[in-house]
């Protein structure tokens, strides 16, 4: 993506990786669903409004469930979830971190 693109200040880019990544707290902030419509629509200067629905390309219910906070042992919870959405490659690690590469151009 251009270096001209700005998008949300919660967002961070690393031009050396075409990286878009926002870190968040499951238990407090939005939901990972959440994020990762926010996040793509930044990274391909969108809106939220107008990318695809998401469960066209996962579970929005299930991506919640699974990054849902727990009480037993939180801290062994670990793991990724990672598919495509609108042109985007997109990582949500139970550690908060949703990472956008754009891999197509919409």
């Amino acid at each position: 993506m251009s270096s001209d693109h700005s998008p949300d200040d919660r967002i961070g880019y690393d031009p050396e990786t075409d990286t878009y990544t926002v870190s968040s707290d499951w238990a407090s902030d939005e939901s990972p669903s959440e994020a990762v419509v926010e996040a793509v629509a930044a990274a391909t200067g969108s809106t939220p409004e107008s990318l695809p629905p998401l469960y066209e390309a996962v579970d929005p219910e299930a991506l919640d469930q699974l990054f849902e906070p727990t009480s037993h042992m939180p801290s062994l919870r670990t793991g990724v979830v990672e598919f495509r959405f609108h042109g985007c490659d997109v990582t949500v690690s139970t550690s908060g971190r949703t990472t956008i590469t754009v891999s197509e151009r919409n």
